[in-house]
């Protein structure tokens, strides 16, 4: 796996030198050896995409840097740089190059590759000719050598419909993949079938299930009590041919797929009665969403109270406008949700009668959504959460600088948030400079619009904002996906 920042490594100088912006000592103590100091300062680096020091650390022996660079490489699609890693004997450096070769459909690399006998970039190679249609190097060259490459090659004759050729290439897989039996029975070869569920081979055992049910031979299927392939094919042949006594039966007996394929049996019906009697989290599920269907809100009311079917009750008592079902759910229910469903089907009166903040802030939602500006800037907001937020956000979008500065003048919510958006939305960053606010703002914006090196360049001219804000990115540490090797 790729590595990341390990807390185990916490307990160093590195972290608390990146908080405080110390990041020239940081430096020389990584180049000194400090384990810890080196670890993230690599980290850093790799963060702003400086290469040639990564690449110095590469050279000196550190195997992280040796990693870092490779993924640089690896993003960028730079099959020379890779290929020089690889000739150099950097570990992982092959991989990636194989990788990025596919990717670029580069298959003579992936030959190259191959013929050293690596097998990756032999599957790589394999999948790029597939996707081409040329099976005949595949056939030639690749097919025996490993199983994966096999597979392929056998998935690839059954899309083109060469089943004969298909399952003779499928005999070398490993006993237990799914590819031969799968083949053997397009072919309808029961008795192959049979033979290998007398194994104990699981795919075999599947495929014969569904070999027996479209014959019709059910009572061999029910021979093969102690096989819960078996018995979730059997499962879903008495639910289609709606056999409830012997679905009954084998939901008590058999695995949770029978109890699965019961609790469909009855929701396909809407048996209410049927729900009931099973137990379990799933099937008071099932009772739920087919009271729901069914429109039954006095039954739903009945689980509401002990705790079940909140949501569903709740969108039923939203289709019917039912204001007070809604107010009584609010009630008992977890999440709020019912209570905000409520507030949006009062009308504006009767949220002033309300009076409580949340209908205050619907009231005030409602005045945003109009999108009338000038009742928005003569509108008496309320000190709520979200509606006031909402309106400074269309300050912002139409740049009204002027309004933005008195109303975080007078304290308004969020105010001061917007005006330092505004200012980074136009490029003017310096005039944040020298307000903490403003300056935890701007690095903010750079971590993420992902602009590492301005930060990494701006915390290394002794900016404890800006070490603040990498510390704080890199823990816990960011997968940074960009940068992700492929087989992390």
């Amino acid at each position: 796996m790729e590595w990341e920042p390990d807390k185990r490594e916490n307990t160093g100088r590195g972290p608390g030198l990146i908080a405080s912006a110390r990041i020239d000592e940081l430096r020389e103590r990584a180049e000194a050896g400090d384990k810890s100091c080196t670890y993230w300062y690599l980290w850093l680096l790799r963060k702003a995409g400086r290469i040639e020091p990564m690449r110095a650390f590469m050279e000196a022996g550190a195997y992280r840097a040796a990693e870092m660079v490779i993924a640089h490489y690896c993003r960028r699609r730079d099959l020379g740089e890779l290929r020089a890693l690889t000739q150099a004997g950097y570990e992982g450096a092959a991989r990636e190059l194989a990788w990025v070769a596919r990717d670029l459909g580069e298959a003579d690399v992936l030959r190259e590759l191959a013929a050293t006998g690596d097998s990756w970039a032999a599957y790589l190679l394999a999948t790029l000719l597939a996707d081409r249609g040329e099976l005949a190097e595949i056939r030639a060259y690749l097919g025996g050598r490993d199983p994966s490459v096999r597979k392929l090659l056998v998935k690839a004759l059954t899309e083109r419909g060469e089943i004969d050729e298909a399952i003779e290439m499928a005999r070398a897989l490993p006993r237990d993949d799914e590819a031969l039996p799968a083949l053997l029975a397009r072919r309808g070869a029961i008795d192959e079938l049979r033979a290998g569920a007398a194994e104990g081979l699981h795919y075999y055992l599947r495929h014969l299930a569904d070999l027996l049910v479209e014959r019709g031979e059910i009572d061999e299927l029910r021979s093969f009590t102690d096989s819960r392939a078996a018995q979730s094919r059997l499962a879903r042949h008495y639910r289609e041919t709606g056999n409830e006594a012997e679905l009954v039966t084998l939901a008590d007996t058999g695995s949770w797929h029978c109890e699965d394929e019961l609790l469909k049996f009855y929701r396909e019906r809407g048996d209410v009665e049927g729900l009931r009697r099973r137990t379990g989290r799933k099937a008071r599920d099932a009772l739920v969403e087919t009271l729901a269907d069914q429109g039954a809100v006095a039954e739903l009311w009945e689980l509401a109270r002990e705790g079940h079917g909140h949501h569903r009750l709740g969108e039923l008592l939203k289709e019917r406008r039912d204001v007070d079902g809604l107010r009584e759910l609010a009630a008992i229910e977890k999440y709020g949700s019912a209570k905000r469903t409520r507030l949006k089907l009062l009308d504006e009166e009767q949220l002033r009668a309300e009076g409580t903040k949340d209908a205050q802030d619907e009231l005030a939602m409602r005045v945003v959504r109009r999108g009338d500006l000038t009742e928005m800037l003569a509108y008496d907001w309320p000190d709520t959460f979200g509606a006031p937020y909402a309106f400074v956000k269309v300050l912002v979008e139409h740049g009204m600088e002027d309004e933005l500065r008195r109303r975080a003048a007078d304290g308004f919510s969020g105010a001061t948030t917007g005006l330092h958006d505004l200012l980074l939305d136009q490029g003017r960053e310096d005039e944040l400079l020298g307000d903490p606010a403003g300056e935890k703002a701007l690095a903010w914006r750079m971590v993420n619009k992902r602009r590492f090196e301005d930060l990494l360049a701006w915390a290394e001219r002794g900016s404890v904002v800006a070490g603040e804000a990498l510390w704080d990115h890199l823990d816990p540490g960011d997968p940074n996906d960009e940068e992700r090797l492929s087989w992390a």
